[in-house]
């Protein structure tokens, strides 16, 4: 408080003398301003005396009304009043007149305690905004980089913050920086588990039941960085995925990546007991069933459910459907050294460029194939089969030339004219594209488990209705081929003849004629995503979820619902007696086809409606946490691993950077 409390006198207590009451005196305020009336005490007291007596513990006896005891004789008032206002004690605690030395040395202190204030603000503003832009801070020197620059920037509108850049203490080293962004990325976390906590009904403190996505990579030192997630459900009912930071692991063993996930969740707060699922890719030190994560973390908490990551799943069917035909293999490698020419050769791309305007089309990009990721190879397939006659053109006339690079145009020339090139890109297409829009799909940050298995039916519906228009499908491939301007004819390959220890003493098949052969290419490059899909999917954790949401959406009984959750894992989160007749009336009227349309029906709800319905209300929770991939860490992979160089470059923390650039808008 800054300025005594001066209520009007009809409210402060009166003074009693007899049955004579007497009145305190609004006009004593104007007399003796520093007048302060301390409501807990009902009494008044020496505003500039009571401050200054915390810094202080000495108090003369004679004044301790005005200070610590409280002054209420309102029949000795003026003169109380008076001689205190006189007194040794309340004349040194008066505060400072501007005009004498002391007063004007505290002004000029608090004024440039404010600009000092504000320029400080203005270099904290700048580091949260280059941390939000995933900008490195520092350069190769003290006096380079983004910060100093930006402030430069800056200070062009601000005469003071140019005055401050000079001096000696600018708090720019990089020591304060790495300290700022720290704060930051600590008061991040701090808004995520507020967050988490807003999320739960109740006066009590807690964490909604939430799940673990991680997923880990290499920063450019060489450093393994882990990148640690949580989903969870707000009040309202929708899926929100945390990003929490990347957290360098000294091991990748499955125990050393367990107790780093043990320890980030410990100092944020978030008990294991309300861990409730694990989205993790399928390598043996995260997926293993012995000394993987998965399963050293589910011995510790029972509750957890394991899904091998959707987005995962689906690159490695696309590549093992990819590999199986030597055809499709073949081609792509083809397109892949395309863009690896396109990308280190100007040349190339200026006569490509060329030959696109003269064709009346813009230039596309060629890129070369990602070596992980397998459905976004589809992206640069469709950029090849888009420019084809120009590409063919471009490496036609590059390796014509003398030069290294005219020697590996003449090679992809050779390649590219053949027909069967063209046609394997073709037949690749048909495969990878229902895999590619299946991937978007679980990449969703709010996709469940239960979308992604519908996704991945409908992905299976799609490929096996390629397989059945097969025929169809080649020979319109055919057609297209013979109508391009490649020259080189295509003829049956020579079909090896398979060991009699593998195929036996019977007669083996080969095709006939090349529709045939081509036919049973594709055939089985289909057959393979739709095996792949299949047995990638078939988890224990997609199980059980399937369980748990099968008891949700059917009209089941105590005793059918007590044989779905037998083994579940969330058994004990539900009470499945109470379970049976909740759904009864929840659904009365409208059954539920899927999670979405029972996730809508329970957040229409109102709070107090929500709260007779305890069980189904956590079932529905407990469906929507569970991850169908590791989506947020691969986006934020994509988004942050540059940042991670920088850091390992310029010597910023990697995790407080990367918190940081995440959330300070909530900061």
């Amino acid at each position: 408080m800054d300025t005594p409390n001066q209520p009007p006198g009809k409210s402060i207590p009166k003074q009693d003398l007899g049955g004579r009451k007497l009145s305190f005196m609004d006009h004593w305020y104007t007399l003796h301003p520093w007048i302060h009336f301390c409501p807990t005490r009902g009494k008044v007291l020496c505003f500039h005396c009571a401050r200054a007596n915390a810094l202080s513990s000495s108090v003369p006896a004679k004044e301790k009304a005005f200070i610590t005891e409280g002054f209420s004789n309102w029949k000795k008032a003026l003169q109380r009043f008076s001689q205190h206002a006189r007194s040794e004690h309340h004349l040194r605690s008066l505060p400072p007149s501007r005009n004498s030395i002391t007063g004007v040395i505290e002004t000029a202190d608090a004024k440039q305690q404010e600009v000092n204030r504000a320029n400080l603000m203005k270099v904290i503003t700048s580091i949260i905004y280059l941390a939000r832009q995933g900008l490195a801070l520092r350069g190769h020197g003290n006096d380079d980089g983004n910060l100093i620059e930006l402030l430069k920037l800056r200070a062009c509108d601000s005469e003071e913050l140019e005055q401050w850049l000079r001096r000696k203490e600018r708090y720019l080293h990089q020591d304060t920086q790495n300290e700022i962004l720290q704060l930051v990325s600590h008061e991040v976390l701090r808004n995520i588990i507020s967050g988490m906590r807003d999320a739960v009904d109740g006066e009590v403190p807690d964490v909604p039941p939430f799940s673990v996505i991680v997923d880990g990579t290499q920063d450019i030192s060489g450093n393994e960085q882990q990148s640690i997630c949580v989903r969870y459900v707000d009040k309202d009912f929708n899926v929100q995925e945390e990003f929490l930071g990347f957290y360098q692991a000294q091991s990748t063993t499955g125990a050393d990546l367990s107790r780093l996930i043990e320890d980030a969740l410990r100092r944020l707060n978030l008990p294991l007991t309300h861990l409730r699922g694990l989205a993790f890719d399928g390598a043996a030190n995260m997926a293993g069933c012995v000394r993987g994560v998965q399963a050293i973390l589910r011995e510790k908490t029972t509750k957890a459910l394991f899904v091998h990551c959707g987005a995962h799943c689906v690159n490695l069917a696309a590549k093992e459907s990819c590999d199986v035909s030597t055809m499709l293999r073949n081609a792509l490698y083809t397109i892949n050294e395309v863009g690896r020419l396109f990308a280190e050769s100007l040349k190339f791309r200026e006569k490509f460029a060329e030959l696109c305007v003269c064709e009346n089309e813009s230039p596309k990009k060629l890129r070369p194939l990602c070596p992980t990721r397998w459905t976004v190879r589809l992206q640069a397939v469709d950029a090849a089969l888009d420019r084809y006659d120009e590409v063919l053109s471009t490496v036609e006339e590059l390796g014509a030339g003398r030069t290294h690079v005219a020697a590996r145009a003449a090679g992809l020339h050779a390649q590219l004219r053949k027909k069967s090139t063209l046609l394997a890109l073709h037949m690749a297409r048909v495969v990878l594209a229902p895999l590619d829009r299946l991937n978007r799909a679980a990449q969703g940050s709010r996709c469940t488990v239960s979308q992604l298995m519908s996704s991945v039916r409908l992905t299976k519906e799609l490929l096996q209705a390629e397989r059945d228009n097969a025929d169809h499908t080649i020979q319109g491939l055919l057609r297209k081929v013979e109508a391009s301007s490649c020259d080189a004819p295509m003829t049956l390959p020579r079909q090896k003849r398979v060991p009699a220890r593998f195929a036996g003493a019977g007669e083996q098949h080969h095709a006939e004629d090349l529709p045939q052969y081509l036919r049973e290419q594709l055939l089985l490059a289909i057959d393979s995503a739709c095996t792949q899909l299949s047995d990638r999917f078939d988890q224990e954790g997609v199980r059980e979820h399937g369980k748990v949401e099968k008891a949700l959406l059917s009209s089941l009984n105590v005793k059918e619902l007590d044989q779905l959750f037998q083994e579940s894992p969330w058994r004990e989160d539900i009470s499945v007696a109470d379970l049976a007749p909740q759904l009864q009336v929840l659904f009365k009227n409208n059954r539920p086809e899927n999670l979405d349309a029972a996730k809508a029906t329970v957040a229409d709800l109102e709070e107090s409606a929500r709260a007779m319905f305890p069980d189904a209300v956590k079932l529905v929770r407990l469906l929507l946490t569970l991850p169908a991939s590791s989506a947020t860490a691969e986006r934020s992979f994509s988004a942050n691993v540059r940042n991670l160089h920088a850091d390992s470059e310029f010597g910023n923390s990697g995790k407080s950077f990367i918190c940081a650039a995440e959330r300070t808008s909530d900061s």
